[in-house]
This record gives C-alpha cells, structure tokens and sequence, in this order.
C-alpha cells in the first residue's frame, strides 16, 4: 500500500519533474514498430501504425504539461517554445549532417539539390515538401533520401507550433463561456477525420492524406482531449470489479492493437476510411490505463528494455533510418547480418548521441571521472567535425536548379521517344496488314526502358514496345489485356517492371497468369545506384523464375551495376550512350543477335536499287548509302532543339 501511495506520489515527478508510469514503455513499443516496418515492411505490415502512438503521447504529454505549468502560473508562450527547440534540433541537427557527411563520402550524387530537403526538415515542413515531391514521377524517383521519416516529426513540429495559441483560446473561452472551451480540441479533431474522409480516393496515390497535417492532425488532439481530461490518481485503491473491468479493457485493446500492427496494410483503404481513427483511439484509452498507479499494466510495459528504448525513442526515431537506408545500399546479401548491423549502430549512435545532448552538464562536473570527461570530449569533437563536413558538402552540391533542369532533359527525352513509339507502332501494324503475320517481341516497361526504346527497336526490329512513366507490376494485368485485345502480343514478350516500387510474387504471378500460356517470357531485373527495394523486387522475380517454366530472367542488375557511369544522378535512368549496350542486352538474353535482322533483310534486298543506284530497305526505309530513302543524310537531320532524332522517329 505504502508503495503505491508513493507512486501516486511521484505520478508527477520525473525527468524534467514529470512522469507517468507506462508511458517510456509505450514509446519504446512505437520505435519498435517503426523500426521493423522500416526493416521489414512487407512482412510487419502494420508498424506504420506505430507513428500514430508517438502522435498520441505527444498530444497526450503536451497538454497535460501545458495544464501543470498553468495550474503553477508558470505558462508562457515563449518559454514553451523555448523548450520545444531545445528539446528538438540538438539531436536533429546532429543527425541531418552526419548523414550528409556519410554521404559526401559513399552517395556524392545524393547530395545534390539536398539543400531544399534539408531547409524543409529544420523549418518543419517536409511532410509538405514531400508531398510536393511525390507530385511529379521523376521527382519521386529521383529523391530517394535518408530523411523520407521526418514527414511525422514534421507534422508534431507544425503541433507545437500552434498548440500555444490554441491553449490560450481555450482559457479565454473557458472564462467566459466554460461549457463550450472544449470545442477548441473538438473543432480541430472533428475537421481532420472530415478532411481525411474527403480528400482520400482509392483510386489515387495516398501520399497526401497520409503526409498532411491536415488529414493526421486529429490523432495529435485525440492525445490533447485525452490529456485535458487527465486527473491524479485519488488515494483510494479501486473497487476489486472496477480493477478487473480495467484489466479486461486492457486485454482486449492490446490484443486488437497487436493484429492491427501486424497485418493492417496501409494501401488498403480501410486504413484511411477507419483504421487510423479506430488506432488512435484505442491508443489513448490504453495510455489512460497505462498511467493509473492503481494498475499493473504501466508498470509491465515500464520493464527495463522497453523504457530504456522509450527514454532514447527520439535519438533511435531520427537515427534509425539513416542508419537503415545506408546499411542496405552496401549490398549485404545476408539479411541476418545487414539486420543486426543495423540494430547495432543504431543502439550505438543513438546512446552517444543521447549522452552528448541529455548528459553534458553533469559530465563536466567535479563528481565525473577523467575517463568519463575524455570520451565525452572525443566524442563531441567526431560529431562537430563530422557535422561541420558534412555541412560543408550541403553548401557545395549541385544546386535544385541544376538538378531540375537535368530531370527536365530527361523528360524531353522519354517525351520524345514516347512519341517515337506511338509512330513506330503505326508503321508496323501497316507493314503487318500489307504482309503475312510475323513473329515478334513485344517488351512491357517503365521510363528506364522508354528512354532506351529507340536503341532497343534498332536492336529488335518488328518489337512492340509499351512503356511508360511511372509503371509499376500492379498495372501489368490491364496493359497485357490491352495488347492482347489489338494483337500486340508477341511470342516472345520481355518484361522490365520493378524499379518504381516493390512487389509482391503473387502480383508478379497476376501478370505472367495474364499472358498465354505459350508465351516465352523474359523478366528484367531492376537496377538503381540508391534504389531501396531492388533487392525486394529481384527477390520477388527470382521466386517467379522458379514457379514459371516459360520465364527466364535477364539479369540487368548484375550488368548495370559494373558501369556507373551509364547513369544519370538518379542511378536509375541511362545516359545516351547507355542505350545501346542496355538493348544489346535484352536481345542477347532473348536469343537475338542485335540488329541480325535488319541487316539480313537489307541483304534480301540488294536487287532493289534505286533510280541513282542506291539501295533501299522496303522494311524500314534504310537505305545503305546512308540517306534515308527521301535522298537526305539520315545523320545529319536533327530535332528543332538541336538534339538528333532516333531512326524511329
């Protein structure tokens, strides 16, 4: 008894001279999930949830805090902020310019058009930032970053922002008219979860209701509500009926919190019309159990490792997937050891860092060892040098200017060659309607094969070639259904999807189970310098290799992978003079000898001279002088903008 009363006691002593018990432990839980969702995501489908834990404590502490400190007369504005910077950007700024340096020495090309990401994060825009990126295919795909998780603490960053002044109105409207002060934290939550209703299609990417402030403010004040309506625990031990209720309670939203975790992916759609709503509140009514001192659970979940995680939950937050994101691009084959390397220096940094900003003042005083003083200082003097040199590298990048005009090229160019194709396709189902059937390729694709199409129609000629921007194997079924309906099919049919997200074998098997089955089918494996889930997806190809006879693979990523220099910043995308070997590729995989047919129909069609003794091709229009059938040299004719124009055009 005794013991409890002092619990009760100490509900609201701590660090920082506030603590509820449970609440550490909770937060370890949410580094947890987000971890493994990071590391493993198709397999812990649901720790994306994990974010919303962190939402609602945040919530849950702030208000509660902001209570206390009015409660004492001690409420201001700006020392709330005050401690608000302290407490986020020492170890911020540590991690966003360490992770600069890492990749000043390992990414280089990552860094360039860094300096609006890096803007984004340290003035608490990058959810918005993000999703301004994801606007747009290339921009997506070309920012493959180590910071993509600070979209949440964006979000608590724009919480914090505003929460003073919504904490003021609510008092002021508490004096005047009590009964309706509650409709400062009703209002708010109310116009999230409506905004989230509206603003979610299925049909369309989830990027922006999953990243808006606007759509996942209400978890934030479903925390707030709960805090406001948090009280001490009275000095009387519960009724023993009221304690088992409590305990049942208890269960029954752990259990169901658990499943959500693990099988609630977040593409479906029941995530967005219920799921996060249904999460969050059952998150704060398990922090209102967590915290009474008159229940064991808070004192389970404050077991030694899951409050020691949750007291560092901020360092392992910022630090882990940095940490992740360059552990997988060393190409580690053993998921095993990338995973534990991971875990390890995770652990490691985040304790050191932990130490540098939480411990320097009593590591400086009399009481602390010589040793202790020495690791303290070699250790600060790494992160400042390291800050500083990465730091440095931030300012000398390529500029965001320079990198968008390097994407605009690259659009032209797919732009053009996407048009070349549609060209292409007419003159071949003209050819095809003037002849008897010919057998043929047909290659299925995203923007790395669209850029590479017309080298790979010099390479095959008479192939079919579907590609587009931004593909990915979902769309497969309905594209094959399309060039089956208007006899585009070949029997032969090569297939480069993967590069714009990772998939799943099943809906590898979707699209293979669409084609006939006597196709020959040819999967190319995807490739990308930075690309996180080129490992998934060849896995993913891999396994399909093994259940379909008719599929071979085409090990693009293997070959791709000795010749950075074909690649534009992206380390996805080829330059020009890639093209070629990338199609001479494919058709040495599928059994063809690059331009063999071309050449032998040329030989086929020697007699055919024309008027002033030139040859001419009746298949393409190639003539072997060089000119181009009209009597111009076909090397010397070029585009309006000065660039040459492919043979197919």
């Amino acid at each position: 008894m005794n013991k409890t009363k002092n619990q009760i006691r100490s509900h609201a002593a701590g660090q920082g001279g506030f603590h509820l018990q449970g609440v550490d432990g909770l937060r370890g839980i949410a580094v947890l999930c987000v971890f493994f969702y990071h590391a493993f995501p198709n397999n812990f489908k649901g720790g994306y949830l994990g974010v919303i834990l962190f939402f609602i404590l945040s919530g849950y502490l702030t208000a509660i805090g902001s209570k206390r400190d009015w409660k004492n007369g001690r409420f201001s504005v700006l020392n709330y902020y005050k401690k608000r910077i302290k407490r986020i950007y020492p170890q911020l700024l540590i991690m966003v310019f360490s992770a600069a340096g890492v990749m000043a020495i390992a990414m280089p090309k990552l860094l360039d058009g860094i300096r609006g990401e890096i803007a984004s994060i340290l003035f608490g825009y990058n959810n918005y930032w993000q999703i301004s990126q994801n606007a747009s295919y290339f921009t997506r795909i070309n920012n493959t970053s180590p910071f993509l998780h600070i979209w949440s603490l964006a979000i608590e960053m724009q919480f914090y922002l505003i929460w003073p002044l919504l904490f003021l109105l609510y008092h002021f409207i508490r004096k005047k008219w009590k009964d309706y002060s509650g409709l400062v934290i009703l209002v708010p939550l109310l116009v999230s979860v409506l905004l989230l209703e509206i603003l979610f299609n299925p049909a369309k990417d989830v990027t922006r209701v999953y990243y808006g402030t606007d759509t996942r403010f209400f978890s934030l004040m479903m925390g707030v509500m709960a805090g406001m309506r948090y009280r001490k625990a009275r000095n009387r031990k519960l009724p023993v009926k009221k304690k088992r209720i409590f305990m049942t309670e208890f269960a029954v939203l752990a259990l169901l919190s658990c499943l959500m975790l693990i099988f609630l992916d977040g593409q479906m759609a029941a995530v967005y019309r219920i799921g996060m709503i249904a999460f969050s509140f059952m998150a704060c009514w398990l922090v209102s159990l967590l915290v009474n001192p008159w229940l064991p659970v808070g004192k389970w979940l404050d077991v030694a490792p899951l409050s020691w995680l949750g007291k560092r939950g901020y360092e392992i937050y910022l630090l882990h997937y940095p940490i992740l994101f360059f552990i997988k691009n060393l190409g580690i084959d053993n998921v095993i050891l990338s995973t534990i390397l991971v875990i390890v220096l995770t652990l490691l940094v985040s304790v050191m860092v932990f130490e540098l900003v939480h411990n320097g003042n009593t590591i400086w005083k009399s009481t602390a060892s010589a040793r202790r003083r020495v690791v303290y200082g070699v250790m600060m003097a790494v992160t400042v040098s390291f800050c500083a040199w990465g730091l440095y590298h931030v300012m000398t990048a390529m500029s965001a200017a320079e990198k968008r005009q390097q994407q605009l090229e690259l659009q032209q160019e797919l732009e053009r060659n996407q048009r070349a194709l549609e060209q292409a396709e007419k003159e071949r189902l003209e050819r095809q309607r003037q002849e008897e059937a010919i057998d043929f390729v047909t290659a299925i694709g995203d923007s790395v094969m669209l850029g590479a199409a017309p080298a790979l129609e010099e390479a095959i000629p008479d192939c079919v070639i579907d590609a587009v921007e931004s593909r990915q194997v979902l769309d497969g079924v309905e594209v094959v259904q399309e060039l089956e309906q208007s006899e585009n099919l070949g029997k032969t049919v090569v297939i480069a999807l993967g590069t714009n997200g990772p998939f799943t074998v099943e809906q590898g098997q979707a699209l293979l189970n669409a084609l006939p089955s006597d196709r020959n089918v040819y999967w190319v494996t995807a490739y990308g310098m930075y690309l996180q889930w080129q490992d998934e997806s060849n896995e993913s190809i891999q396994e399909l290799k093994q259940a379909n006879p008719n599929m071979e693979i085409i090990d693009w990523a293997g070959y791709a992978s000795s010749h950075p220099e074909w690649f534009y910043n992206d380390g996805i995308h080829l330059r020009p003079e890639a093209q070629a070997p990338y199609a001479e590729f494919i058709a040495t995989s599928i059994g063809i000898e690059p331009y063999q047919q071309k050449e032998k129909t040329s030989e086929e069609t020697t007699d055919e001279t024309s008027s002033d003794g030139t040859v001419s091709d009746s298949t393409d229009g190639i003539v072997s002088d060089g000119t181009d059938g009209t009597g111009s040299e076909s090397g010397e004719e070029t585009a309006a903008d000065g660039t040459e124009e492919s043979s197919i055009e």
